[in-house]
């Protein structure tokens, strides 16, 4: 909580003590920067963004912070849908430090990149990692939520690739991880969140596939069978198979990778629906590529106010469940991703990494959007419409979200049973508690 105002000599002794940059209000570098991508929080404006270049300008910024009892955020990409990225306080940027080198077997990657960065870097040398699509997602905090993607069932999480990392703990410690050296931390990095600032990050790449992108779409009319027709297919499906289901009350849309030509696949789930569906696709293309496809354009429209919350599932729905999620579509600015598990995703133990959700079949993230210049009514009424359908669906559902697309409010519970191992790691690594917990 912050305490009071930082008087302005303070401000500018931190100035001289960075390497990075030090913006403040009024500064039109800081509403630049400080804007976050997910418009909900825009009003959100810190007292002060320091752009770090180093791990060094992170603990300068930590140790100011605790100093003068500044509310703290840290921000890679800045898409973080509960808002963790935007303070009031003093708000961390590891933009500047987004590098990507690939060296002896391994990509080392600053914690500001972004993914089109690693895309590009990894495709130069024909490597690829197990990546979200959004060009503008920060690797960070996809690594340490999990990481859910197109190679993903062939390879694993992104954290599943993780080898190392650089992190910053709250009382300004440099301190370096892999399986020889702090190895409980790097548990924990590895889907279970971060007790500190991560500043870089070593993955054991992936030869770069070849891949066909498709983009199927059906009126709304055909939810229902969908629906049943994908949750019976896509997690089963061969591990180069990577198709997301996405429901909106207007239509049925699925975004599917296919690694290496397995296209028949593809047959069989439109057969089981039974409709066919208007379709667009790629030829084959460097996976990187397909990816760039599947992304979609940057100036698609966005919901301007959205509500995001998640559930991993562990055995299909029934029939009734899914006609009571698909009325609860009808209306403007609903709407349901259902993303596939299966293949390397549930290989590992549950308490491998700190990502503990190795049994399940898949996730569903629920959205509830409004116009950006809806008053708060409105905006209370799409949580109440979204709270209503996640309690509907919960006998369904576990008790578990994806700490990527985070529910923060009292119980929600991102670690399943991994968390007395990982609160033990955040106790060890964060005592008091700054990054949460």
């Amino acid at each position: 909580m912050t305490t009071g105002p930082v008087r302005e000599h303070a401000w500018d002794a931190l100035g001289r003590e960075l390497d990075g940059e030090l913006l403040r209000p009024g500064d039109p570098a800081h509403d630049r920067h400080r804007r976050p991508a997910i418009p909900r929080f825009a009003d959100v404006r810190p007292a002060a963004v320091v752009r770090c270049r180093t791990a060094g300008d992170v603990a300068t910024a930590l140790r100011f912070a605790t100093a003068g009892g500044l509310d703290l955020a840290v921000r890679g990409g800045g898409h973080d849908f509960a808002g963790r990225s935007s303070t009031r306080g003093l708000q961390i940027d590891t933009g500047p430090m987004r590098g990507v080198e690939v060296r002896d077997g391994l990509v080392r990657v600053g914690a500001g990149a972004r993914l089109a960065e690693v895309y590009a870097g990894l495709a130069a040398h024909g490597l690829a990692l197990p990546l979200g699509c959004g060009p503008t997602v920060g690797i960070a905090g996809l690594t340490i939520g999990g990481g859910l993607g197109v190679l993903g069932r062939g390879h694993g999480l992104t954290a599943d690739r993780l080898v190392g990392a650089e992190v910053v703990t709250a009382d300004g410690r440099v301190l370096r991880c892999d399986r020889g050296e702090h190895p409980d931390l790097l548990w924990c990095l590895q889907g279970g969140g971060a007790p500190g600032v991560v500043t870089a990050l070593a993955f054991r790449p992936v030869p770069e596939p070849m891949a066909c992108a498709f983009g199927l779409e059906w009126p709304s009319t055909v939810a229902p069978a969908a629906l049943m027709a994908w949750q019976r297919w896509a997690p089963d499906a061969a591990d180069g198979v990577y198709a997301e289901l996405h429901l909106d009350g207007q239509r049925v849309r699925l975004d599917c990778a296919v690694i290496d030509g397995d296209l028949a696949a593809l047959d069989e789930l439109v057969g089981r629906i039974g409709v066919a569906p208007d379709v667009e696709a790629t030829p084959a293309l460097p996976l990187h590529a397909a990816k760039r496809w599947l992304a979609g354009s940057p100036d698609q429209e966005r919901p301007e106010h959205a509500v995001v919350t998640s559930a991993f599932v562990a055995r299909d729905w029934p029939a009734p469940a899914v006609d009571r999620l698909v009325a609860a579509l009808a209306g403007p600015g609903r709407r349901v991703d259902l993303l596939p598990m299966g293949g390397a995703y549930n290989r590992p133990a549950p308490d491998a990494t700190g990502f503990a959700h190795r049994r399940d079949r898949f996730l569903v993230r629920y959205e509830a959007a409004v116009p950006e210049t809806a008053d708060d009514r409105v905006r209370r009424e799409a949580r109440d419409r979204l709270d209503r359908l996640v309690a509907d669906l919960r006998p369904h559902s576990t008790s578990r979200g994806y700490r990527n697309f985070p529910d923060v409010r009292a119980g929600a519970d991102h670690d399943g049973a991994n968390h007395p191992r990982l609160a033990a790691v955040r106790d060890r690594y964060d005592p008091t508690g700054l990054f949460g917990r």
